[in-house]
């Protein structure tokens, strides 16, 4: 009787162990990426704002992991945490590892876009501009949003024709059907159109005028308080160099021209070309931000979702 008891206990322990086995296998395999430690710790840090600390636990996340799923989506967290400091090389290199190891087409292109993002906040307008001319060759992604994306970069590095371009192609004229968003597009064309015809000052004729004249260059640039002081200041020192020479102080009159009033006017040139400077990127901001304000706001509105069902069946879920 003993006997017949062992042998059914040692049956049941060999199926449970045949059966608990590959549950656990399963188990630990599927809850691997959550469960982990570091990788917690890292997402609690970045919701805390924590974001040195939070690089440092996914960092460790990435030695101690080969799965390249996993290592994708911790690049890309350690990407946002620098994007959130303004760290933007760091963010850059981060996203464009996080795209080697990708392999969802959807988060290719979301993450492609996140580059953009980056390339632009961080001062990087042409390099954006390359990458999206690159990413247009590839018919999977969303040819609106790309052109879209364009458009945006276009507005950053001032180049409003071909910005107006990219909208167009973006939302041409016979696909829209809704007469708010048709309105809307036509007020950011005149914008681009009113931006390229813009009135802005030529730095080198500043700098001439004020050669012959000081204070008119600085009166052309739009700056008539600086004008003012150039003119008065340099008239000033000439009046005393001419007395100066006139009652024969030849050395006080030479020491006069050669410090005080070559340097004023040479910092008088240089001040009309500043002005003129000031006073085109003044013109262009105001330009930018408003035409920034109007592609957002299509966005924002869902426009660009509705149109890129219309043509690739695809959402435009990020916003540059």
């Amino acid at each position: 009787m003993n006997r017949r008891l062992e042998t059914i206990l040692v049956a049941l322990v060999i199926v449970l162990l045949a059966v608990t086995s590959p549950i656990q296998t399963v188990w630990a395999d599927t809850h691997q990426e959550t469960e982990d430690p570091a990788m917690r710790m890292g997402d609690l840090y970045a919701g805390r704002g924590a974001f040195g600390q939070a690089i440092t636990e996914y960092k460790r996340v990435l030695f101690f992991n080969q799965d390249e799923a996993i290592v994708s989506s911790v690049h890309a967290k350690i990407a946002s945490c620098y994007q959130a400091q303004e760290q933007w090389p760091q963010a850059i290199f981060h996203l464009r590892r996080s795209i080697q190891t990708v392999s969802s087409l959807k988060e290719i292109a979301d993450r492609e876009f996140d580059l953009v993002t980056v390339l632009l906040a961080g001062g990087r307008d042409n390099e954006a501009e390359l990458h999206l001319l690159r990413l247009r060759e590839y018919s999977e992604l969303d040819s609106t949003r790309v052109s879209l994306y364009l458009c945006v970069a276009y507005t950053y590095g001032g180049k409003w024709k071909r910005a107006a371009e990219e909208l167009r192609r973006a939302f041409p004229a016979g696909e829209i059907a809704d007469l708010r968003m048709r309105e809307e597009i036509e007020r950011l064309a005149l914008l681009f159109t009113e931006a390229q015809s813009a009135g802005r000052k030529s730095a080198n004729g500043a700098a001439w005028l004020s050669t012959a004249l000081p204070g008119a260059g600085q009166l052309y640039a739009g700056d008539p308080w600086d004008a003012l002081n150039a003119l008065v200041v340099s008239a000033g020192l000439i009046t005393l160099i001419y007395a100066a020479v006139k009652q024969e102080w030849y050395l006080e009159g030479g020491l006069l021209f050669l410090y005080p009033f070559r340097r004023y006017y040479l910092g008088n040139r240089d001040n009309a070309r500043l002005a003129a400077e000031r006073r085109n990127l003044a013109v262009d901001e105001r330009f930018r931000r408003q035409l920034l304000d109007g592609v957002l706001s299509l966005l924002e509105a869902g426009q660009c979702g509705e149109a890129s069902q219309r043509r690739t069946a695809q959402p435009c879920d990020t916003q540059p």
